[in-house]
């Protein structure tokens, strides 16, 4: 089965625009913190605009050079988060290496963090405080329980260690009772332990690196990798040869990429209420 991950964003972003609290949300603003963008963080941007834009909100965008120092930086990222009249921050990986991220992320009040980045915001997924994911993790999520794919008892290997991706998914799988290991970097030490994944998370970054051979029949594949290659988006999965092995598959584009968008939103929407109630 190959999962229409815009299908399924199509009807979170649905849900969200007959949601009552969306008149609340309307002319908030959600603040986009870039350095030295990409043409690949552009376009992850964009997709977000497009579905802000959906839901009445408005965006901001706070472009840094790329030679800001650290202190400076979080001193800025504090006092955008200050602003009542924004509602979310997004720190748009990545950031140059002399900005420690975790540092960056923790500057980000905990109600305003919509990707979970903050140790704050982390730790109450983590220990179930609140029913909110992070993205991609809500994503995955998302497209399991539609296709009433049962975890528990599985097992599982997550491919990369990011922020975004990697880490979440582990800390996710595990919750879930499925017997998980995860690996940073690619090696062949991965294989013995893909062939007896029922489930795979992909987000290395290594376009059409994991081929269909490395993988049992009936495997479920998760995609989340994005790079862009000769002006198109290629997953880090080969598509063509594990498309007919696994029994599911989310393809790049049109997979968890806009899952992810769908859910990033579905967090303004719940850390808003949050926000509401604390006032």
């Amino acid at each position: 089965m190959i999962a229409d991950g815009k299908k399924l964003s199509e009807e979170i972003i649905a849900k969200l625009v007959k949601n009552p609290e969306k008149k609340k949300l309307s002319g908030k603003k959600i603040a986009i913190v870039i350095v030295d963008p990409t043409e690949e963080v552009w376009h992850f941007i964009r997709q977000k605009q497009r579905v802000g834009e959906k839901l009445g909100l408005v965006f901001e965008i706070f472009d840094f050079k790329k030679e800001t120092g650290i202190e400076e930086f979080i001193n800025q990222i504090r006092a955008i988060g200050a602003k009542p009249e924004i509602i979310g921050m997004i720190i748009q990986l990545p950031l140059p290496e002399h900005l420690d991220t975790q540092k960056v992320f923790n500057a980000i009040p905990a109600l305003k963090d919509i990707d979970l980045l903050s140790e704050e915001a982390f730790h109450s997924f983590f220990l179930n405080k609140e029913e909110i994911l992070p993205p991609v993790v809500g994503a995955i999520d998302y497209l399991v329980k539609t296709v009433g794919l049962r975890l528990e008892d599985k097992s599982a290997v997550v491919l990369g260690a990011g922020k975004l991706v990697g880490i979440p998914s582990l800390a996710w799988l595990a919750k879930k009772s499925v017997s998980v290991c995860s690996f940073g970097v690619w090696s062949e030490n991965v294989f013995p332990f893909l062939l007896n994944a029922d489930i795979v998370v992909a987000g290395l970054g290594e376009p059409g690196i994991l081929k269909g051979k490395s993988l049992k029949t009936g495997v479920c594949v998760f995609d989340v990798g994005y790079t862009m290659v000769g002006g198109k988006p290629k997953g880090d999965v080969d598509f063509e040869s594990v498309k007919d092995k696994a029994s599911l598959i989310t393809p790049v584009p049109g997979g968890i990429g806009p899952l992810t968008v769908a859910v990033l939103f579905e967090n303004v929407f719940k850390l808003h209420k949050l926000q509401e109630n604390q006032k």
